[in-house]
Protein backbone atom coordinates (compact mmCIF):
# COMPACT_ATOMS: atom_id res chain seq x y z
CA UNK A 1 0.00 0.00 0.00
CA UNK A 2 1.03 3.59 -0.56
CA UNK A 3 1.19 6.00 2.35
CA UNK A 4 0.56 9.69 2.43
CA UNK A 5 1.35 12.47 4.81
CA UNK A 6 -0.60 15.73 4.63
CA UNK A 7 0.75 18.57 6.72
CA UNK A 8 -1.07 21.91 7.14
CA UNK A 9 0.56 24.88 8.85
CA UNK A 10 -2.00 27.45 9.99
CA UNK A 11 -0.88 30.94 10.83
CA UNK A 12 -1.96 31.76 14.36
CA UNK A 13 -2.02 35.20 15.92
CA UNK A 14 -2.26 34.50 19.62
CA UNK A 15 -0.89 37.87 20.62
CA UNK A 16 -3.08 40.18 18.59
CA UNK A 17 -3.67 42.54 21.49
CA UNK A 18 -0.11 42.56 22.82
CA UNK A 19 1.71 44.45 20.09
CA UNK A 20 4.19 47.20 20.88
CA UNK A 21 2.42 50.45 20.10
CA UNK A 22 4.11 52.68 17.58
CA UNK A 23 6.29 49.94 16.12
CA UNK A 24 6.02 47.60 13.20
CA UNK A 25 8.09 44.74 11.95
CA UNK A 26 10.59 45.50 9.24
CA UNK A 27 13.51 43.65 7.68
CA UNK A 28 16.48 41.91 9.22
CA UNK A 29 19.62 43.86 9.95
CA UNK A 30 21.19 43.53 6.52
CA UNK A 31 18.83 46.07 5.00
CA UNK A 32 18.46 49.80 5.39
CA UNK A 33 14.91 50.82 6.09
CA UNK A 34 13.12 53.98 5.04
CA UNK A 35 11.45 55.79 7.85
CA UNK A 36 11.75 57.79 11.01
CA UNK A 37 13.64 56.82 14.20
CA UNK A 38 14.10 53.10 14.73
CA UNK A 39 16.39 50.54 16.26
CA UNK A 40 17.59 46.97 15.85
CA UNK A 41 16.42 44.56 18.53
CA UNK A 42 19.26 42.06 18.99
CA UNK A 43 17.12 39.73 21.09
CA UNK A 44 14.38 39.45 18.48
CA UNK A 45 16.70 39.87 15.52
CA UNK A 46 14.39 42.40 13.88
CA UNK A 47 14.17 46.07 13.10
CA UNK A 48 11.42 48.12 14.65
CA UNK A 49 10.54 51.37 12.93
CA UNK A 50 8.36 54.09 14.38
CA UNK A 51 5.91 55.75 12.01
CA UNK A 52 6.26 59.53 12.23
CA UNK A 53 7.06 62.83 10.57
CA UNK A 54 10.12 62.73 8.34
CA UNK A 55 11.76 65.22 6.05
CA UNK A 56 11.54 64.65 2.29
CA UNK A 57 14.21 62.16 1.33
CA UNK A 58 15.12 61.04 4.84
CA UNK A 59 16.48 57.52 5.17
CA UNK A 60 17.63 55.61 8.24
CA UNK A 61 21.13 54.25 7.84
CA UNK A 62 22.26 50.63 8.19
CA UNK A 63 23.10 50.98 11.87
CA UNK A 64 19.83 52.66 12.74
CA UNK A 65 21.52 55.58 14.49
CA UNK A 66 21.49 58.41 11.97
CA UNK A 67 19.29 59.91 9.29
CA UNK A 68 20.61 61.32 6.06
CA UNK A 69 19.01 62.96 3.07
CA UNK A 70 18.46 61.45 -0.36
CA UNK A 71 16.42 64.38 -1.64
CA UNK A 72 18.87 65.21 -4.43
CA UNK A 73 19.45 61.74 -5.83
CA UNK A 74 18.72 60.85 -9.42
CA UNK A 75 15.37 59.05 -9.76
CA UNK A 76 16.69 57.18 -12.80
CA UNK A 77 19.12 55.34 -10.54
CA UNK A 78 16.32 53.74 -8.59
CA UNK A 79 15.82 56.31 -5.85
CA UNK A 80 12.71 58.30 -5.08
CA UNK A 81 12.21 61.15 -2.63
CA UNK A 82 8.95 63.05 -2.55
CA UNK A 83 8.76 66.83 -2.22
CA UNK A 84 6.47 68.90 -0.03
CA UNK A 85 4.30 69.62 -3.06
CA UNK A 86 3.70 65.92 -3.61
CA UNK A 87 2.54 65.15 -0.11
CA UNK A 88 0.91 67.90 1.91
CA UNK A 89 0.96 65.88 5.10
CA UNK A 90 4.74 65.87 5.35
CA UNK A 91 4.73 62.14 6.11
CA UNK A 92 5.65 59.00 4.31
CA UNK A 93 3.10 56.23 4.31
CA UNK A 94 5.82 53.62 4.38
CA UNK A 95 4.73 50.25 2.96
CA UNK A 96 6.41 47.45 4.88
CA UNK A 97 9.45 46.15 3.05
CA UNK A 98 10.42 49.46 1.43
CA UNK A 99 14.15 49.38 2.00
CA UNK A 100 17.61 49.73 0.55
CA UNK A 101 20.31 47.09 0.64
CA UNK A 102 23.34 47.46 2.86
CA UNK A 103 25.50 48.84 0.05
CA UNK A 104 23.06 51.68 -0.61
CA UNK A 105 21.34 50.22 -3.65
CA UNK A 106 17.58 49.91 -3.41
CA UNK A 107 16.09 46.49 -2.73
CA UNK A 108 12.53 47.73 -3.08
CA UNK A 109 10.88 51.00 -3.93
CA UNK A 110 7.52 52.70 -4.45
CA UNK A 111 6.72 55.37 -1.87
CA UNK A 112 3.15 56.59 -1.59
CA UNK A 113 2.01 59.62 0.35
CA UNK A 114 -0.55 59.04 3.07
CA UNK A 115 -2.71 61.90 1.82
CA UNK A 116 -6.00 60.16 0.87
CA UNK A 117 -6.53 62.50 -2.08
CA UNK A 118 -3.38 61.33 -3.82
CA UNK A 119 -3.55 57.54 -3.65
CA UNK A 120 -0.55 57.40 -5.90
CA UNK A 121 2.05 54.71 -6.40
CA UNK A 122 5.50 55.79 -7.51
CA UNK A 123 7.97 53.27 -8.88
CA UNK A 124 11.49 54.14 -9.95
CA UNK A 125 12.72 50.86 -11.42
CA UNK A 126 11.49 47.28 -11.69
CA UNK A 127 12.77 44.40 -9.55
CA UNK A 128 15.58 42.25 -10.86
CA UNK A 129 14.74 39.28 -13.09
CA UNK A 130 16.12 35.97 -11.81
CA UNK A 131 19.78 35.67 -12.71
CA UNK A 132 19.56 31.88 -12.88
CA UNK A 133 16.91 31.63 -15.58
CA UNK A 134 17.74 29.93 -18.84
CA UNK A 135 18.59 32.02 -21.92
CA UNK A 136 15.62 33.12 -23.97
CA UNK A 137 12.30 34.82 -23.23
CA UNK A 138 11.37 33.32 -19.89
CA UNK A 139 9.40 36.20 -18.42
CA UNK A 140 7.55 39.49 -18.81
CA UNK A 141 6.81 42.57 -16.70
CA UNK A 142 3.45 43.24 -15.04
CA UNK A 143 2.50 45.51 -12.14
CA UNK A 144 6.16 46.34 -11.56
CA UNK A 145 7.18 42.69 -11.08
CA UNK A 146 8.70 40.03 -13.33
CA UNK A 147 6.47 37.02 -14.16
CA UNK A 148 7.13 33.79 -16.02
CA UNK A 149 5.63 33.60 -19.50
CA UNK A 150 5.80 29.86 -20.14
CA UNK A 151 2.21 28.66 -19.82
CA UNK A 152 1.05 32.23 -18.95
CA UNK A 153 -1.75 32.62 -16.44
CA UNK A 154 -0.95 29.41 -14.55
CA UNK A 155 1.56 30.73 -12.03
CA UNK A 156 0.29 34.03 -10.65
CA UNK A 157 3.34 34.93 -8.56
CA UNK A 158 6.47 36.79 -9.76
CA UNK A 159 9.72 34.96 -10.49
CA UNK A 160 12.14 37.85 -9.88
CA UNK A 161 14.97 37.81 -7.36
CA UNK A 162 12.75 39.25 -4.63
CA UNK A 163 10.34 36.35 -5.03
CA UNK A 164 13.11 33.76 -5.05
CA UNK A 165 14.36 35.22 -1.78
CA UNK A 166 10.85 34.88 -0.36
CA UNK A 167 10.69 31.21 -1.30
CA UNK A 168 14.01 30.56 0.40
CA UNK A 169 12.77 32.38 3.51
CA UNK A 170 9.81 30.01 3.69
CA UNK A 171 12.12 27.03 3.23
CA UNK A 172 13.95 28.14 6.36
CA UNK A 173 10.60 28.61 8.13
CA UNK A 174 9.51 25.07 7.28
CA UNK A 175 12.80 23.64 8.55
CA UNK A 176 12.50 25.45 11.87
CA UNK A 177 8.82 24.59 12.29
CA UNK A 178 9.48 20.91 11.54
CA UNK A 179 12.61 20.38 13.67
CA UNK A 180 14.85 20.60 10.59
CA UNK A 181 13.13 17.62 8.96
CA UNK A 182 13.08 17.76 5.17
CA UNK A 183 10.36 15.13 5.14
CA UNK A 184 8.48 13.32 7.88
CA UNK A 185 8.99 9.62 7.32
CA UNK A 186 12.34 7.90 7.66
CA UNK A 187 12.73 6.63 4.12
CA UNK A 188 16.43 5.81 4.32
CA UNK A 189 17.05 2.06 4.28
CA UNK A 190 20.62 1.96 3.03
CA UNK A 191 19.85 2.59 -0.63
CA UNK A 192 19.64 5.77 -2.73
CA UNK A 193 16.21 7.37 -2.70
CA UNK A 194 14.17 8.23 -5.77
CA UNK A 195 12.29 11.49 -5.21
CA UNK A 196 9.98 13.60 -7.36
CA UNK A 197 9.75 17.21 -6.13
CA UNK A 198 6.72 18.94 -7.66
CA UNK A 199 6.81 22.73 -7.78
CA UNK A 200 10.44 22.92 -6.71
CA UNK A 201 10.69 26.72 -6.97
CA UNK A 202 14.29 27.72 -6.33
CA UNK A 203 15.14 24.05 -5.86
CA UNK A 204 16.41 24.66 -2.35
CA UNK A 205 14.52 21.71 -0.84
CA UNK A 206 15.79 19.27 -3.48
CA UNK A 207 19.32 20.64 -3.10
CA UNK A 208 19.19 20.11 0.67
CA UNK A 209 17.98 16.53 0.20
CA UNK A 210 20.90 15.75 -2.11
CA UNK A 211 23.44 17.42 0.16
CA UNK A 212 22.25 15.68 3.32
CA UNK A 213 21.85 12.16 1.88
CA UNK A 214 24.58 9.65 2.65
CA UNK A 215 23.93 7.87 -0.63
CA UNK A 216 23.58 9.91 -3.82
CA UNK A 217 19.81 10.05 -4.43
CA UNK A 218 17.93 10.47 -7.66
CA UNK A 219 15.92 13.68 -7.28
CA UNK A 220 13.88 15.11 -10.14
CA UNK A 221 12.90 18.71 -9.37
CA UNK A 222 9.94 19.87 -11.46
CA UNK A 223 8.71 23.41 -11.95
CA UNK A 224 6.89 25.59 -14.44
CA UNK A 225 9.71 28.14 -14.39
CA UNK A 226 13.47 27.71 -14.78
CA UNK A 227 14.69 29.78 -11.85
CA UNK A 228 16.93 27.18 -10.20
CA UNK A 229 20.71 27.62 -9.77
CA UNK A 230 23.00 26.75 -12.63
CA UNK A 231 25.08 24.46 -10.43
CA UNK A 232 23.20 21.73 -8.60
CA UNK A 233 24.35 18.68 -6.59
CA UNK A 234 25.02 15.26 -8.05
CA UNK A 235 21.86 13.21 -8.34
CA UNK A 236 19.59 16.20 -8.92
CA UNK A 237 17.84 16.92 -12.21
CA UNK A 238 15.68 19.96 -12.99
CA UNK A 239 12.80 19.56 -15.43
CA UNK A 240 10.56 22.31 -16.75
CA UNK A 241 7.12 20.71 -16.81
CA UNK A 242 3.48 21.57 -16.26
CA UNK A 243 2.06 19.08 -13.75
CA UNK A 244 -1.45 19.93 -14.96
CA UNK A 245 -0.63 17.93 -18.10
CA UNK A 246 -2.51 14.65 -18.37
CA UNK A 247 0.60 12.53 -18.98
CA UNK A 248 3.65 12.47 -16.71
CA UNK A 249 5.47 9.84 -18.75
CA UNK A 250 8.68 11.90 -18.90
CA UNK A 251 8.89 12.29 -15.12
CA UNK A 252 10.66 9.98 -12.67
CA UNK A 253 8.98 6.62 -12.02
CA UNK A 254 9.06 4.22 -9.05
CA UNK A 255 9.65 6.98 -6.52
CA UNK A 256 10.08 6.55 -2.78
CA UNK A 257 8.67 10.03 -2.24
CA UNK A 258 6.60 12.54 -4.16
CA UNK A 259 7.03 15.89 -2.45
CA UNK A 260 4.61 18.83 -2.76
CA UNK A 261 5.04 22.09 -0.89
CA UNK A 262 3.10 25.36 -1.18
CA UNK A 263 1.30 24.42 -4.39
CA UNK A 264 -2.18 25.45 -3.28
CA UNK A 265 -3.03 28.48 -5.41
CA UNK A 266 -0.69 27.34 -8.19
CA UNK A 267 -2.67 24.33 -9.47
CA UNK A 268 -6.08 24.68 -11.08
CA UNK A 269 -8.90 23.40 -8.88
CA UNK A 270 -10.13 20.85 -11.47
CA UNK A 271 -6.59 19.48 -11.90
CA UNK A 272 -5.91 18.31 -8.34
CA UNK A 273 -7.55 14.86 -8.69
CA UNK A 274 -5.38 14.13 -11.74
CA UNK A 275 -2.26 15.42 -9.95
CA UNK A 276 -2.87 12.98 -7.09
CA UNK A 277 -3.58 10.11 -9.51
CA UNK A 278 -0.34 10.76 -11.40
CA UNK A 279 1.60 11.04 -8.14
CA UNK A 280 0.17 7.65 -7.12
CA UNK A 281 1.27 6.08 -10.41
CA UNK A 282 4.83 7.38 -10.03
CA UNK A 283 5.34 5.95 -6.52
CA UNK A 284 6.68 2.51 -5.66
CA UNK A 285 3.75 0.18 -4.94
CA UNK A 286 3.35 -0.56 -1.26
CA UNK A 287 6.11 1.70 0.07
CA UNK A 288 5.92 5.00 -1.80
CA UNK A 289 4.92 8.11 0.15
CA UNK A 290 3.23 11.32 -0.93
CA UNK A 291 3.88 14.31 1.32
CA UNK A 292 2.16 17.64 0.87
CA UNK A 293 3.00 20.66 3.02
CA UNK A 294 0.83 23.78 2.86
CA UNK A 295 0.30 27.00 4.78
CA UNK A 296 -3.21 27.87 5.89
CA UNK A 297 -3.33 31.60 5.23
CA UNK A 298 -6.49 32.15 7.29
CA UNK A 299 -5.42 33.68 10.64
CA UNK A 300 -6.69 32.15 13.86
CA UNK A 301 -6.65 33.55 17.38
CA UNK A 302 -5.52 30.86 19.79
CA UNK A 303 -7.14 31.84 23.11
CA UNK A 304 -10.51 33.32 22.21
CA UNK A 305 -11.09 31.93 18.74
CA UNK A 306 -12.54 35.31 17.81
CA UNK A 307 -11.19 37.47 15.02
CA UNK A 308 -11.00 41.24 15.68
CA UNK A 309 -13.46 43.14 13.51
CA UNK A 310 -10.75 45.47 12.18
CA UNK A 311 -7.98 42.96 11.59
CA UNK A 312 -5.81 44.09 8.70
CA UNK A 313 -4.26 40.62 8.45
CA UNK A 314 -7.64 38.92 8.17
CA UNK A 315 -8.78 41.47 5.60
CA UNK A 316 -5.73 40.74 3.47
CA UNK A 317 -6.12 36.97 3.86
CA UNK A 318 -9.83 37.02 2.98
CA UNK A 319 -9.24 39.18 -0.10
CA UNK A 320 -6.27 37.10 -1.22
CA UNK A 321 -8.12 33.79 -0.83
CA UNK A 322 -11.23 35.16 -2.56
CA UNK A 323 -9.09 36.41 -5.46
CA UNK A 324 -7.54 32.98 -5.98
CA UNK A 325 -11.00 31.40 -5.77
CA UNK A 326 -11.99 33.63 -8.69
CA UNK A 327 -8.90 32.36 -10.54
CA UNK A 328 -10.05 28.75 -9.96
CA UNK A 329 -6.75 28.16 -8.14
CA UNK A 330 -7.81 27.99 -4.53
CA UNK A 331 -5.22 28.35 -1.77
CA UNK A 332 -7.62 27.26 0.98
CA UNK A 333 -6.60 24.32 3.15
CA UNK A 334 -9.59 21.95 3.26
CA UNK A 335 -8.34 18.63 4.67
CA UNK A 336 -11.64 16.79 4.19
CA UNK A 337 -11.80 17.56 0.47
CA UNK A 338 -8.10 16.86 0.02
CA UNK A 339 -8.43 13.50 1.76
CA UNK A 340 -11.36 12.59 -0.47
CA UNK A 341 -9.39 13.32 -3.66
CA UNK A 342 -6.28 11.57 -2.38
CA UNK A 343 -8.08 8.39 -1.37
CA UNK A 344 -9.94 8.32 -4.69
CA UNK A 345 -6.51 8.39 -6.36
CA UNK A 346 -5.67 5.12 -4.58
CA UNK A 347 -3.83 6.20 -1.43
CA UNK A 348 -4.43 4.65 1.97
CA UNK A 349 -3.36 5.44 5.52
CA UNK A 350 -4.03 9.18 5.25
CA UNK A 351 -2.30 11.11 8.05
CA UNK A 352 -2.63 14.79 8.85
CA UNK A 353 -0.45 16.87 11.14
CA UNK A 354 -1.06 20.51 11.99
CA UNK A 355 1.69 22.70 13.39
CA UNK A 356 0.58 26.05 14.84
CA UNK A 357 2.83 28.96 13.96
CA UNK A 358 2.67 32.36 15.58
CA UNK A 359 2.86 35.48 13.48
CA UNK A 360 5.07 37.30 15.98
CA UNK A 361 8.13 36.07 17.92
CA UNK A 362 6.76 36.38 21.45
CA UNK A 363 6.30 32.75 22.40
CA UNK A 364 8.28 31.58 25.46
CA UNK A 365 9.25 28.48 23.46
CA UNK A 366 12.56 29.12 21.59
CA UNK A 367 11.61 27.02 18.56
CA UNK A 368 8.20 28.66 18.20
CA UNK A 369 9.83 32.06 18.57
CA UNK A 370 12.38 31.37 15.83
CA UNK A 371 9.72 29.92 13.53
CA UNK A 372 7.60 33.03 14.09
CA UNK A 373 10.48 35.30 13.09
CA UNK A 374 10.90 33.51 9.77
CA UNK A 375 7.17 33.25 9.16
CA UNK A 376 6.69 36.95 9.84
CA UNK A 377 9.43 37.87 7.40
CA UNK A 378 8.01 35.55 4.74
CA UNK A 379 4.47 36.81 5.34
CA UNK A 380 5.51 40.41 4.85
CA UNK A 381 7.16 39.51 1.55
CA UNK A 382 4.12 37.44 0.53
CA UNK A 383 1.50 40.15 0.87
CA UNK A 384 2.56 41.90 -2.31
CA UNK A 385 4.13 39.04 -4.26
CA UNK A 386 1.23 36.62 -3.92
CA UNK A 387 -1.52 39.21 -4.04
CA UNK A 388 -0.63 41.52 -6.92
CA UNK A 389 -1.94 39.68 -9.98
CA UNK A 390 -5.02 37.93 -8.51
CA UNK A 391 -6.14 40.89 -6.38
CA UNK A 392 -5.74 43.42 -9.19
CA UNK A 393 -7.22 41.32 -11.99
CA UNK A 394 -9.98 39.56 -10.05
CA UNK A 395 -10.84 41.90 -7.18
CA UNK A 396 -10.25 45.29 -8.80
CA UNK A 397 -7.58 46.35 -6.30
CA UNK A 398 -4.94 48.96 -7.10
CA UNK A 399 -1.21 48.39 -6.97
CA UNK A 400 -1.08 50.77 -4.00
CA UNK A 401 -3.75 48.83 -2.13
CA UNK A 402 -1.99 45.50 -2.62
CA UNK A 403 1.52 46.83 -2.02
CA UNK A 404 0.87 49.21 0.81
CA UNK A 405 -2.74 49.43 1.82
CA UNK A 406 -3.01 46.27 3.88
CA UNK A 407 0.53 46.37 5.13
CA UNK A 408 0.36 49.90 6.56
CA UNK A 409 -3.08 49.63 8.16
CA UNK A 410 -3.35 49.80 11.92
CA UNK A 411 0.29 50.64 12.40
CA UNK A 412 0.00 50.59 16.18
CA UNK A 413 0.08 46.76 16.06
CA UNK A 414 2.21 44.21 14.28
CA UNK A 415 -0.72 42.16 12.97
CA UNK A 416 -3.96 43.15 14.78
Amino acid sequence: MTRLHWLALPALNAVANSAIFGHRLAHLADFRIFGAPGCFDENLGIWTVIEGDVKPGDCMDFNGNSVFSLSNVDISEGFYAYTDDECATGKWAIPEGECASGDGGFKRWGMSCDSPELNRQVSAAPPTPPSSKLPGPQGCWAYGRYYGNWKPGKYLVPIDEEELNRLDIFHKFFLVARDNALFVRNLHDGRPLRILDLGTGTGIWAINVCEESKEIPKVMAVDLNRVQPEFIPRGMEVVQFDIEEASWDDLLWYCDLVHIRMLLGSVGDPCWPAVYRNAFKHLKPGTGVLEQVEIDWSPRWEKTGKVPSKSALKEWADTFLDALDHCNRSARVVPEETRRMIELAGFVDFKEETIPCYVNPWSPDPQEREAARWFNLGLRESMQAMGLMPMIEKMGKTIWAVSGGYITKQMSHYHP
